[in-house]
């Protein structure tokens, strides 16, 4: 991955009218590169809308990342397959009725799925500010506000973030990163050699 086109046209050449759209593009691209490389995530998508409980339009989501959770895999596998067992054991032993049995076993089996689909996926929602100005509070609190209302719409949401990123091409502001303290985003700049991305300790 190379970063080093960061911010892709000099300030000595003219821009093209979407430069804008260009250079955010390039932050995403890079970013999302470096999660699949650095954090294992398997798929990303860019610009993905998300809906919450109260706004009544989609929220844009710059990169939507999802990877396997791998252990809730193995927990709910074992769950499932625990249950399996548990309920031939009760046919042999214990004799149960067999329609009071396959109605047991499809609620448990139904409820033990849907917990293994749910949590089987991780989802990352990341925000890219390329400016030249560092991320202040205000945007800051813009997304997490975003993010709680889609965290609150539950089921109504497509997703819902595990983990939640703020990437900005410069810096962030004390205010703004004591209020991602708080709020568990996980701030990133681009490294010195423009090779990759460092954390900004939230402190």
């Amino acid at each position: 991955m190379n970063t080093q086109s960061l911010p892709l046209f000099p300030d000595d050449q003219p821009k093209p009218r979407n430069y804008r759209n260009v250079k955010g593009a390039t932050l995403e691209n890079a970013f999302a590169e470096w999660l699949v490389k650095e954090e294992g995530y398997e798929r990303t998508k860019r610009n993905v809308p998300v809906n919450g409980k109260t706004s009544e339009r989609f929220y844009d989501v710059d990169i939507h990342a999802v990877k396997a959770k791998y252990e809730a895999d193995k927990i709910n596998l074992l769950i499932i397959v625990t249950t399996i067992i548990a309920v031939v054991a009760a046919y042999k032993i214990l004799n149960v009725a067999a329609g009071g049995g396959l109605l047991v076993l499809g609620g448990i089996a139904w409820f033990a799925a849907k917990s293994y689909f749910e949590n089987a996926e991780e989802h990352a929602w990341v925000e890219c500010k390329n400016q030249l100005g560092t991320v202040k509070r205000q945007q800051m609190q813009k997304l997490i506000s975003a993010v709680q209302d889609v965290k609150d719409n539950g089921s109504g949401a497509k997703w819902t973030p595990d983990r939640v990123f703020f990437v900005a091409a410069t810096n962030f502001d004390a205010d703004a990163l004591n209020f991602a303290h708080e709020h568990d985003v996980e701030c990133y700049v681009p490294t010195a050699d423009g090779k990759g991305f460092e954390q900004i300790e939230t402190v």
